[in-house]
């Protein structure tokens, strides 16, 4: 479980004195940044002021920002918590809370996250007529958190933590399109959300596509509970749970799933017609963007399989009730594996899969062995630093002719990995670097010779730069064949003197023929993120392309991005961290892009919005 923080919008100061400190819900609480689930997601914030409540073992922290009112400095900050949006007993007077980051002031609250709490904020002037308080916030829901079954002897759990990325977890069998019984491994793997979370999934948009989990015995495994959690990028996705089924032997099992958006409905597949009485739909519609947990348990009756199963969403309670439960009297299937489903287009993940006896003897469950945690791997090639024979470069097949234990990729010599390296001391203060293509504002493809150019810094220092403040505006590296270059990483530094703008580096670009590339970028003070950009495609949802960091103004900031073909799509992966501070250990941001994917290009900049924008130590190297 890791913290989750809001910023509530600008207070409005009352004319007259508040008597009462009660809150009048006027506005509406919203969060700074999107929360796709309560076990992951946003990053703490630097805090000027930490607030805790008396703390226990479930206690969770939850950050939130107060945005002042216009000409408005607060003498201090009021948070109120209840059980109901109604009933909010508890008054804390935080007293001065210094401006932090991103102009809010920032607190932390601690709640037991076993129960439902309601919680707004206010703050409040000093004055000589008495104090004035702010309209309160609306309060904001923090539902209980349901856990998961812990491991034991009589249940399976896995939250894919300890799987390196792209690979299949222990045990699990993905199957061909259109209900193939055939293995095919390459559909269904390990992914990486952009806090660092791993979860396992697909971007395939075949039709009817599966993955099961198949150990010795679960073939006749009966009488248990499948729940976890699911999330989509996309709400016309479809996504489903299968349980009892006789995968890969036969194309047989029940589904809990959500079609094209609509409500997750009960029904059985490849065998009769699922006759049950009771209800099979849960009348909960499936959003993109949004986790969901999920409970779907099989019992066998003495007059049939009970069938039951509730699904809600991350920030609502559990339903105390059963959504689905049906009485299915044929018993058509009373015995087998747990699985997913999907089809179509987007992402779909899953993540905290459980499985768990609903009868008094244990199932014959094997508890896998835990797997070490994923090491360090620098390049992104599939292989651990500690093992790679090449540590810098990528290179999965890890070659190495002479067997003299460095591999083939690192003998190379500078020349034939190196396809450019620039840092820009070579030229005077307003003057064009040789090969680079400046466009003019708008995504146009129009040369704007000028916008940028070499800069001469305070300390002497010669950067690439522009003081701009065009919207949109380019300047890419267009010699040297570098329209065909691919499989490539791109590395460098840069800096803007305003947040407020937007600065980047694009990749794998097709300027000046058309406006295709992709790019990580900051724009508006918002952190940086990895998208693709005049392509169409949108095979990245915002969770998996946001790095996390947040731009600073005034700040060097390092940056590392790779695109490598992958399969029918291309691969592209992000890291930036502030100059001065360790390299992050793995990847911030991994996106496959299998919709219409670029396959080469040149690198650029990116820029737009007030303040200068500067680069330097450019290198592009081959990666493969």
């Amino acid at each position: 479980m890791r913290p989750r923080s809001f910023v509530l919008p600008t207070t409005r100061w009352n004319d007259e004195p508040m008597k009462s400190k009660t809150p009048q819900s006027t506005s509406l609480l919203s969060p700074f940044n999107q929360c796709l689930r309560q076990r992951s997601l946003i990053r703490l914030l630097l805090l000027s002021l930490v607030f805790a409540l008396p703390v226990s073992a479930a206690d969770l922290t939850h950050t939130f920002g107060v945005v002042d009112g216009t000409g408005n400095i607060p003498d201090g900050v009021l948070v109120y918590i209840g059980t109901s949006a109604d009933n909010l007993t508890q008054e804390i007077d935080l007293g001065f809370v210094p401006l932090g980051e991103r102009d809010a002031r920032w607190v932390d609250v601690t709640l037991d996250d076993q129960l439902d709490h309601y919680v707004a904020v206010a703050t409040y002037i000093d004055s000589t007529s008495g104090q004035l308080i702010s309209e309160p916030s609306s309060p904001h829901h923090f539902p209980a958190v349901v856990p998961a079954p812990e491991p034991g002897t009589d249940s399976y759990f896995e939250d894919f933590e300890s799987y390196a990325l792209g690979s299949s977890p222990t045990d699990w069998l993905a199957t061909g399109p259109s209900n193939s019984l055939v293995e095919d491994s390459s559909i269904f793997s390990i992914m990486q959300l952009a806090d660092g979370n791993r979860v396992y999934g697909t971007t395939s948009k075949q039709t009817n596509i599966h993955s099961h989990h198949i150990t010795d015995g679960s073939a006749s495994w009966q009488n248990y509970e499948f729940g976890g959690s699911f999330a989509v990028s996309e709400s016309n996705a479809n996504i489903g749970i299968t349980l009892y089924s006789d995968y890969p032997n036969s194309d047989t099992y029940y589904r809990l799933r959500s079609y094209k958006g609509t409500s997750f409905k009960l029904n059985s597949h490849g065998s009769s017609y699922l006759k049950c009485e009771g209800i099979t739909d849960t009348g909960v519609p499936l959003e993109g963007n949004r986790w969901y947990h999920f409970r779907f348990r099989a019992s066998n009756e003495a007059s049939g399989t009970h069938l039951q199963a509730k699904v809600w969403g991350h920030d609502s309670v559990e339903p105390g009730a059963w959504q689905v439960d049906c009485m299915e009297s044929q018993a058509i299937l009373s015995a087998g594996q747990v699985g997913l489903w999907t089809m179509g287009s987007g992402e779909k993940v899953w993540d905290d899969l459980y499985l768990v006896s609903t009868e008094a003897s244990p199932l014959p469950l094997p508890q896998p062995e835990p797997e070490p945690q994923p090491l360090p791997d620098r390049d992104g090639d599939g292989v651990s630093d500690a093992d790679d024979n090449c540590v810098e470069i990528h290179n999965p097949n890890q070659a190495d002719t002479d067997s003299d234990g460095q591999g083939d990729a690192c003998e190379l010599s500078e020349e034939e990995t190196t396809l450019y390296s620039e840092d820009f001391t070579g030229y005077i203060d307003g003057q064009n670097p040789t090969g680079w293509y400046d466009s003019a504002a708008d995504n146009s493809l129009n040369e704007a010779d000028g916008n940028f150019m070499a800069m001469e810094l305070e300390d002497g220092n010669i950067v690439l730069g522009t003081e701009s403040t065009d919207r949109n505006i380019h300047s890419h590296y267009v010699v040297n064949n570098s329209s065909s270059w691919n499989d490539y990483e791109f590395t460098g530094q840069f800096v803007q003197t305003n947040r407020s703008g937007g600065i980047g580096v694009t990749l794998y670009s097709d300027f000046p023929n058309s406006d295709a590339y992709y790019r990580l970028r900051a724009v508006r003070g918002r952190t940086f993120q990895l998208a693709s950009h005049g392509a169409g495609n949108s095979d990245c949802n915002r969770a998996l392309r946001d790095t996390g960091v947040s731009p600073a103004s005034d700040v060097w900031f390092n940056f590392r991005v790779q695109a490598l073909t992958e399969g029918l799509g291309t691969r592209v992966q992000a890291m930036i961290w502030p100059d001065g501070s360790t390299e992050p250990t793995d990847w911030q941001t991994s996106c496959l892009y299998s919709t219409a994917p670029l396959t080469g290009g040149s690198p650029g900049v990116w820029s737009m919005g007030p303040g200068a924008k500067f680069w330097d130590n450019f290198v592009v190297k081959s990666v493969k």
